[in-house]
């Protein structure tokens, strides 16, 4: 039926003779929304167990659809808040919803993420031969073409054309390498100019082949350091809540969770309406 109603959609089926609900907590895991349809009645206490244990212990967006409720053309979009962080992402996808409903544009949850500040510095052990450097001139080339590769390992968000971003970062000196003993980059990570007394972590990036060694949780525990020594007040760094490797490193460091975002992309002629 999916693949009938939306041909160009890849649809993947999974069979599992496990719990239905553990398997679609585990999913839900890295995924950007779960879908579940109900046989049953519209109240929440009769709705499905699990709906109710995806709901309860699943992460992101869960989304429960009645079999027997009739759609209301024009209705408005409801949303119910109790003050707790995870109220942003809720009101993030009414919005959606409703923009979706009042323009026509399509809407698709592009990533989730996590803002994080730092509290106490920790430098991970052990630390990877080598030393930090910040990236001048003569490295121009390869920002660009480390910045051109970063983007495309993200594979979503707005970001700065790559020379432009190169020529700024050297001449703020907001690029610093972790070079091998031989002098070699093996990884970059970059801050933000500061404003209002914080500065961002931005760029962080290794090289496929060189992943796994340690580099980038050196040169991201380098630059905050700077930035603490320069005299800024706080730390800020965002990350996506797809990638558990970063997720863990950054907290290591002594990165703490601040709030979670939703980002939401709109395409489609009336997406600016």
């Amino acid at each position: 039926m999916a693949r009938e109603a939306a041909p160009r959609v890849q649809v993947d089926t999974l069979l599992s003779e496990h719990s239905p609900a553990k398997m679609l907590i585990e999913l839900s895991e890295s995924a950007h929304m779960v879908v579940l349809g109900s046989r049953r009645g519209g109240a929440v206490s009769h709705l499905g167990s699990t709906i109710l244990a995806v709901a309860a212990h699943g992460s992101g967006t869960i989304v429960a659809v009645r079999e027997d409720g009739d759609e209301i053309t024009g209705g408005p979009v409801v949303v119910g808040v109790d003050g707790s962080p995870v109220s942003d992402t809720a009101v993030a996808a009414a919005f959606a919803e409703a923009w979706q409903r009042h323009t026509g544009a399509t809407v698709a949850l592009g990533q989730r993420q996590r803002l994080y500040r730092l509290g106490t510095l920790t430098v991970p052990r052990p630390i990877p031969p080598g030393r930090p450097r910040i990236a001048g001139e003569a490295d121009r080339e390869l920002l660009i073409r480390w910045h051109d590769e970063f983007v495309a390992a993200v594979g979503s968000g707005v970001f700065q054309d790559a020379a432009e971003w190169a020529d700024a970062r050297i001449e703020q000196g907001g690029v610093t390498f972790w070079e091998t003993p031989g002098g070699t980059p093996a990884a970059m990570a970059g801050t933000t100019p500061e404003v209002a007394g914080q500065v961002r972590v931005s760029a962080v990036y290794t090289p496929s082949h060189l992943r796994g060694r340690g580099y980038a949780g050196a040169a991201t525990a380098e630059v905050s350091r700077a930035a603490l020594a320069a005299g800024v007040q706080e730390v800020l760094l965002f990350t996506d809540l797809a990638n558990p490797t970063s997720n863990g490193l950054y907290q290591r460091i002594g990165y703490r969770p601040v709030a979670d975002f939703a980002v939401y992309d709109f395409a489609g002629p009336s997406a600016s309406a």
